[in-house]
């Protein structure tokens, strides 16, 4: 794809969209941005053109109130998409957060705004040494949406509170969101590319195809002519017809000698005997020169110059050299009329393969195309049971945990009716949570999922009695300490899955290190309208170069493993619950760590 699109937004977002931008890696993809000023006045098109590169192919410009009353784009510009915001945060954080905090009486920014605050405060009407008062009478704090971009973003925040003599509050929020949003923009506007440049690869697929329709149009009423001058004359004719060149001249060659050059222009004329292959470029840079022969028989060269549209110069020419040996046949059978029946079955075989080769050509791409939807299925197909694979590997061990616990008491002699029926409804649990985990990882990639609101005990207790009997084979003590009412919204099977492959992955660690006092620490609090549930184990700590990667896609240190099921639980947590995930090394073992949003309303009664 030749196109770049170019993103244009406010200069106090303009490090987050860049930064987005160089993780994504998206080489065909420009930032600019226009000067802060907050809608006061609104930008124009005007302000607008020298910020936009020569090579972008599409203009996309965010923001809010600077966007008011532009309008359309004046003429001479490549397409533009607005997208105003409803408000400018937007662009790099949730409406949820950035509407939460604005509730609570937070006054937002940005390390992008803070770089130049002063500036700020100034095009909004304040001093710095005014700015105070004002802003006690609407602000009872001041919060920074940290994004990580701006290197001394704190200090400027101190500064910022100093002056204005506000409370702080610091969020880190990375430049993920950013991210998504533009991830969208780009994807729709490389669809739009790609959909353009078949519609041209089409277009001009038609072009060359009508153009060999005529130019075969032409070669037939040429095999049909036996005088030498009316064969020139449509000769010539059809150069006009395909290529409108403003100058065109023929000279007739008869045994290797020129018959007079009717009046060429000195530069062409100068050109002629130094032609020595087959074609060559006029000095002008804008038309041919073509040898039209017959045997290896020069008969005669014709110069096309200064064509209409020079752009298409050697397409005309690939076309000229089909048609030129065509071209001499009719030449010569007008020199010798016996030779015309071989002149036409010439002209036959040459249609015949063009129309072959132009049948080949479209069956190869339909064929390319349908590889293309066969693969990406695959691929689709694939990731789907890489992900069921992984979720079932843990339920399955405990079935077969299970059925050799049921073994052991029935071989000596412990097998009770009541511990039958333990054993067999753990078993229906694990089999029914297998068959629901089809089911909630295809309900993942579905949008408009109902959401509830859902006890964090009762999911950590499901969790729990599916792990029981493997934790209890190994020796695994668990602690567990809740607070009281604490609910999460959203997709309860999700923070299942999510839950059980941190316990899993806990457990797994302590059999791994070899510890026969092995200790699993769940803990739950709610602050700040915030829930976070802590799982801590005792299974030896993760070295520092791998504790960064374990949330990547793909990556693992266990000789089976899979690398998805902390990068599933890392997606989960924060593109549906609004969260975040993350681990970290404590004395003896590794804490992962979930934090959420606090549900407002309580669990509907089971």
């Amino acid at each position: 794809m030749s196109g770049k699109l170019c993103l244009i937004c406010c200069q106090n977002f303009r490090p987050e969209i860049e930064a987005a931008v160089v993780a994504e890696g998206w080489s065909d993809v420009t930032v600019a941005a226009y000067p802060v000023r907050c809608g006061h006045p609104p930008v124009s098109w005007d302000e607008l053109r020298p910020l936009v590169a020569d090579d972008c192919t599409q203009v996309a410009i965010l923001g809010r109130a600077c966007l008011k009353g532009l309008g359309n784009p004046p003429k001479g510009w490549p397409p533009v998409r607005q997208h105003p915001q409803e408000e400018c945060l937007h662009l790099v954080a949730s409406a949820t957060l950035v509407a939460e905090a604005i509730s609570r009486g937070a006054y937002l920014v940005t390390p992008g705004w803070l770089d130049d605050w002063r500036s700020n405060l100034h095009t909004q009407g304040f001093k710095e040494e005014d700015a105070a008062d004002f802003f006690h009478d609407f602000a009872r704090e001041l919060l920074l949406l940290d994004t990580g971009v701006v290197s001394d973003a704190a200090l400027k925040f101190a500064e910022l509170a100093n002056a204005l003599k506000l409370p702080t509050t610091r969020v880190a929020i990375g430049i993920d969101y950013t991210r998504l949003l533009l991830a969208r923009l780009v994807a729709e506007w490389r669809l739009e590319e790609a959909q353009k440049q078949a519609q041209e690869r089409e277009h001009r697929h038609a072009r060359e195809l009508a153009d060999y329709i005529s130019a075969m149009d032409f070669l037939g009423r040429l095999a049909l002519l036996k005088d030498e001058r009316e064969v020139i004359v449509a000769i010539e004719e059809m150069f006009r017809m395909l290529f409108a060149p403003q100058e065109l001249s023929y000279v007739r060659f008869e045994d290797g000698i020129a018959q007079g050059e009717n009046g060429l222009p000195p530069d062409l004329s100068n050109q002629f005997p130094a032609l020595r292959s087959g074609w060559a470029n006029t000095d002008s840079g804008t038309g041919f020169l073509l040898r039209i022969a017959s045997s290896g028989e020069t008969l005669g060269i014709i110069a096309a110059d200064r064509f209409a549209f020079p752009k298409y110069r050697d397409r005309y020419l690939n076309l000229a050299l089909s048609v030129a040996d065509v071209c001499g046949l009719s030449i010569e059978n007008a020199r010798i009329y016996r030779r015309v029946k071989e002149a036409e079955e010439g002209l036959q075989a040459f249609n015949a393969t063009l129309e072959q080769r132009v049948k080949d050509e479209v069956a190869k791409n339909l064929g390319h195309e349908r590889l293309l939807i066969h693969q990406s299925r695959l691929a689709a197909m694939g990731e789907m049971f890489g992900y069921i694979a992984h979720q079932w590997r843990q339920p399955l061990n405990t079935l077969s945990i299970i059925i050799a616990n049921i073994k052991d008491d029935y071989d000596f002699h412990e097998l009770t009716s009541e511990a039958l029926e333990k054993h067999v409804s753990q078993m229906y649990d694990l089999i029914k949570h297998m068959s629901t985990t089809i089911d909630d990882f295809r309900d993942f990639f579905k949008p408009n999922k109902e959401k509830s609101v859902f006890s964090l005990d009762a999911i950590v207790q499901d969790v729990l009695g599916i792990l029981g009997s493997s934790l209890l084979k190994n020796n695994i003590e668990v602690r567990q300490s809740f607070a009281d009412d604490i609910s999460v919204s959203g997709f309860p099977n999700e923070f299942a899955q999510v839950a059980l492959n941190i316990i899993n992955n806990a457990k797994e660690a302590i059999i791994s290190s070899g510890r026969s006092d092995g200790l699993i620490l769940i803990h739950a609090e709610r602050a700040d309208g915030h829930v976070t549930l802590a799982v801590q184990n005792n299974g030896g700590c993760i070295s520092d170069d791998i504790l960064p990667k374990i949330f990547d896609a793909y990556f693992t240190t266990k000789e089976k493993g899979t690398g998805i099921g902390l990068y599933m639980s890392r997606m989960i947590v924060e593109s549906h619950f609004e969260g975040r995930i993350e681990a970290r090394n404590v004395p003896g073992g590794v804490e992962f760590v979930i934090a959420c949003p606090l549900a407002v309303s309580k669990p509907a009664t089971q």
